[in-house]
């Protein structure tokens, strides 16, 4: 791919975007999605769940954007087609790898992309679950629902990013190479900004704090644009230590709630001796795979297979796939035919 293509995008995009942004200052205008409002559900308090909220059926690409209160969590607890099959069923866990379409656990706000076997959704609920156990659990609150219709994904249609980076990074080839890695989906930087380099540590899977506090100091991110953080050295605790991680995404996928970005760390952070500020630049070829594979999350993809052996929903996945759960694996390239058409049914994808 042409290192050209990016630059010739971020033009086309500049008209709903603004125009393209340099270091520090994002010049980029706030676009809007056109949501639409359709219904707040409640919680009921000694259940937890909510009635089926009737869905009518949409041409090409419909998205439901969900959220409830700061800091709930909750689940799709129930979805049925027309034909009255069901969907999705309670789960524990952060996604459920049983149901027919899988979603992921939601917190505080998430987006549903309703494609494969949710394009027929005609009936969806949701359930309160545990934060830290991610059990189903009884207590009231709302969840809103929002819809966005759109047509499909034009051909030549791509991805927006913001880089907010600790270190010195090409825009323009990382651009370049993240489309490459991602079947030829355009790909352009529209704006730079600059961070410090200091770690990002986690207590514990369901924290997203010191994510969110990052975000949250940025200028407001335009409607549309992902936000690709690289730097910061990612760390989380678990019962058997402190895990590094070369990457993450806190939700699949993404588009909505709080730490909604792209999160990738540095390749010296605490390897090889090396100390956790140091701020040489990442290897652009293994900065691109893991970009790209966080990307995948975002844009709704799962591992082809995880740890536990649970594989992802899709029919045409092989084990040689950039959606592998380890993406710098030599032979982690490259992405299937179904995978590419979810990638292009996020709404982000314009």
């Amino acid at each position: 791919m042409s290192r050209a293509v990016p630059g010739l995008l971020c033009a086309l995009l500049a008209g709903a975007l603004g125009a393209c942004g340099g270091d520090g200052d994002p010049q980029v205008a706030e676009g809007e999605l056109a949501w639409r409002p359709v219904a707040t559900l409640a919680f009921d308090p000694a259940t937890g769940q909510t009635p089926l909220l009737p869905l009518a059926a949409g041409e090409g690409r419909v998205t439901l954007r969900v959220h409830s209160e700061p800091g709930v969590c909750f689940q799709v607890a129930d979805a049925r087609d027309g034909a009255g099959q069901r969907l999705a069923e309670p789960f524990t866990g952060p996604f459920c790898a049983t149901c027919a379409w899988r979603t992921s656990r939601v917190r505080t706000a998430g987006l549903l992309v309703l494609e494969g076997r949710a394009a027929g959704l005609s009936q969806i609920a949701f359930g309160r679950v545990n934060c830290q156990t991610l059990r189903p659990t009884a207590g009231p609150g709302p969840v809103t629902v929002a819809r966005l219709d759109e047509p499909p994904a034009a051909a030549d249609a791509g991805l927006a990013l913001r880089l907010v980076a600790s270190a010195e990074v090409d825009p323009e080839a990382l651009a370049a190479d993240v489309s490459q890695e991602l079947a030829g989906l355009p790909v352009a930087v529209v704006a730079t900004l600059a961070i410090p380099a200091q770690d990002l540590p986690l207590e514990g899977r369901d924290d997203d704090a010191a994510l969110a506090a990052l975000l949250a100091d940025l200028p407001p991110r335009p409607a549309g644009v992902i936000d690709v953080v690289v730097g910061p050295c990612l760390t989380r605790a678990d019962p058997f230590g402190t895990q590094r991680l070369a990457g993450l995404t806190p939700r699949i996928p993404g588009g909505a709630g709080p730490a909604d970005a792209v999160f990738v760390s540095r390749q010296t952070c605490g390897l090889g001796g090396a100390a956790s500020d140091d701020p040489r630049p990442e290897d652009p070829t293994r900065l691109a795979r893991v970009v790209a594979h966080e990307l995948g999350h975002y844009l709704g993809l799962f591992h082809a297979e995880d740890a536990d052996g649970a594989v992802d929903d899709l029919p045409d996945t092989t084990s040689e796939n950039l959606m592998d759960r380890a993406p710098l694996r030599a032979d982690a390239r490259g992405l299937t035919p179904a995978q590419v058409a979810r990638l292009r049914a996020h709404p982000f994808v314009r």
